[in-house]
């Protein structure tokens, strides 16, 4: 018996610990890269160094790699990635503006030597050794790395990166790949990866600003976002999207062009405590082993939503269309709340987990005034599970998934 208690408790304690793991998120290193490359392979060497020590599950670089984006800033690049691929460790990096062949992005499809640095292969060599938590999911456009995305679970939480090329918000065709990948995995929590993003705590740079509108602002799947890009920027804007979603958004970038400055390689660290709710941010700089303070460089975000569902099977009628939607809808209970903006809609049906519809409200929606309505759900038809209800005005489409439990 006491033996058996102690393997329960040595179980706990396993438990406990994967439930705290660390992001890591380094903004443009384009300067010590062009520069003193001592300082960013400093950088990359204390991360792999102290890969298990911090629990670090993931290594984010936002852009602006290089400054130039030729073959020799590059060569650079590769050799600071090496150290986190001898580890072991996963990692995604981001286009910025600087890292493009020409143009400083005004030629989206300028990543020639991005792509031969970081091509698709050498990615997915990095993801195999870690296959128990992590693997790539797609890229676009086909053959490159310039736009991808990958899938971990860790935490207990079922997650995806998505990451976006500079200047993606502008690109028809990047966009509606980003719009298919988070109606394909609407049951995971998203982090979006961008170079630009953020202007300040309360608005959105011109690259930013249509990836909130179309994206962020729209899928309620979508939790994270990570940028750099601003100079001298730090910040965070959590924000409420049209999904009723809480999104965490973070601005950081320290870079000035002063040679030698260990400004250009702080790096921000993330310790995820799914059980707490939790994330704590702090900053060091590990050339001059110097620790950051201050309100803006250490913080804790309380009282996060990581609740998840375990749900293979992703129901084909969950979509949403359109960069926007006006309808809003929660569930309480077994109370469903929605808004129509004009009276009536086309349609208004829930579907199980599996795809198949168990209730259509859509006659009754029809004769509906406009304003807030609330439908009751029978609890002999919905007991405990994971439920998609799709509504449709004649003009939009959206799609909100509802856990219903005892």
């Amino acid at each position: 018996m006491k033996n058996a208690c102690f393997i329960f408790i040595l179980c706990f304690a396993v438990i406990a610990f994967a439930e705290k793991f660390t992001i890591v998120l380094i903004p443009d290193t384009q300067y010590p890269i062009q520069g003193d490359t001592s300082l960013v392979y400093n950088q990359f060497a204390w991360i792999a160094s102290h890969k298990d020590s911090l629990n670090i599950k993931y290594v984010l670089q936002e852009g602006d790699f290089t400054n130039g984006g030729n073959l020799t800033q590059y060569a650079h690049a590769s050799t600071a990635i090496n150290f986190i691929e001898k580890v072991k460790l996963p990692y995604l990096i981001t286009p910025g503006n600087h890292d493009f062949d020409c143009c400083n992005g005004s030629n989206l499809s300028a990543l020639k030597n991005y792509n031969k640095t970081f091509p698709i292969n050498r990615i997915q060599t990095a993801l195999e050794v870690v296959s128990s938590y992590v693997k790539w999911g797609g890229s676009y456009p086909a053959g490159t790395n310039s736009n991808s995305y990958h899938l971990f679970t860790v935490g207990g939480i079922d997650w995806a990166i998505l990451e976006l090329q500079f200047g993606a918000g502008f690109d028809n065709g990047i966009m509606s790949w980003a719009n298919s990948v988070l109606k394909q995995y609407p049951l995971r929590k998203f982090i979006i990866l961008t170079h630009s993003y953020l202007s300040d705590a309360t608005s959105y740079t011109p690259e930013g600003t249509p990836i909130w509108n179309n994206l962020v602002n729209v899928f309620g799947n979508i939790m994270f976002v990570f940028c750099g890009h601003v100079v001298g920027g730090e910040c965070t804007w959590v924000r409420t999207n049209r999904a009723g979603t809480q999104v965490y958004q973070m601005l950081i970038d320290h870079q000035n062009s002063i040679p030698g400055s260990t400004d250009n390689t702080r790096t921000r660290f993330l310790q995820f405590d799914t059980k707490n709710k939790t994330v704590f941010a702090w900053e060091y700089s590990p050339p001059d082993k110097k620790m950051f303070i201050g309100s803006s460089a250490q913080f804790t975000w309380t009282n996060v939503n990581f609740d998840s569902v375990d749900n293979p099977e992703i129901p084909q009628h969950q979509h949403v269309t359109g960069p926007r939607s006006e309808l809003w809808y929660e569930i309480k209970g077994r109370t469903l709340t929605f808004y129509l903006e004009q009276p009536g809609c086309s349609s208004l049906r829930i579907f199980n987990a599996r795809g198949k519809m168990v209730a259509d409200f859509s006659n009754d929606c029809k004769t509906m005034t406009s304003g807030r309505h609330r439908i009751c759900l029978n609890p002999s038809t919905f007991i405990t599970g994971i439920y998609v209800a799709d509504f449709d005005n004649g003009k939009k489409q959206a799609a909100k998934t509802l856990a219903i439990a005892k």
